[in-house]
């Protein structure tokens, strides 16, 4: 099957499952791992106090991260999928890109480094290629039109759909992978 297929989404940030678990973890892990590399580095000499400035610093993250979401992005994200026969791959849209470049350099003139990293892995996630023989499974989520790409730890890729396009999308994707690697939810 020589098959292309491509579609352009717009996602919701804030009000979609995955979406928002998937930010969450990535702000509070971000959070943890500043705060644990600190400590690491100051002998765990002030534990409580880095801890609790950590927490301040990924709270305020978070809360500016909601900022920029609902002001900037209007709570939607615009992602273009392409699925081939050698695998799946998706671009974020230009503004998308623009901030992650916005908020490199504000970080970076801020002095920022909590900033700069968090921009630095938004914009390494702005073009995504994933090989089907990578995967370790498909889970597919028919109630919200989503096919999550996952390998033995984490979703690589998840493949936001229209009802219109849901069924060839997966249908693509059950010809390109493993047998025996779908899993359905719900």
């Amino acid at each position: 099957m020589a098959k292309t297929l491509m579609w352009t989404k717009s996602t919701p940030i804030l009000t979609e499952f995955y979406t928002a678990r998937d930010f969450i973890l990535w702000i509070a892990s971000s959070g943890a791992i500043m705060v644990l590399l600190i400590n690491i580095l100051m002998g765990f000499e002030e534990f409580w106090a880095i801890l609790t400035l950590g927490t301040a610093v990924t709270g305020f993250l978070f809360v500016l991260f909601v900022f920029v979401v609902i002001v900037f992005l209007r709570n939607k994200f615009t992602i273009t999928y392409t699925l081939t026969t050698y695998g799946a791959a998706t671009e974020v849209s230009q503004n998308i890109k623009d901030l992650n470049k916005l908020a490199m350099i504000g970080g970076s003139l801020g002095g920022s480094m909590t900033t700069v990293g968090s921009a630095s892995i938004a914009m390494s996630q702005e073009n995504v290629n994933v090989r089907w023989d990578q995967l370790k499974q498909v889970v597919v989520d028919r109630k919200r039109r989503m096919i999550s790409l996952r390998n033995s730890w984490r979703a690589l890729m998840r493949l936001y759909t229209y009802p219109e396009n849901f069924d060839e999308v997966l249908e693509h994707v059950r010809q390109q992978v493993r047998d025996g690697i779908i899993v359905y939810k719900n």
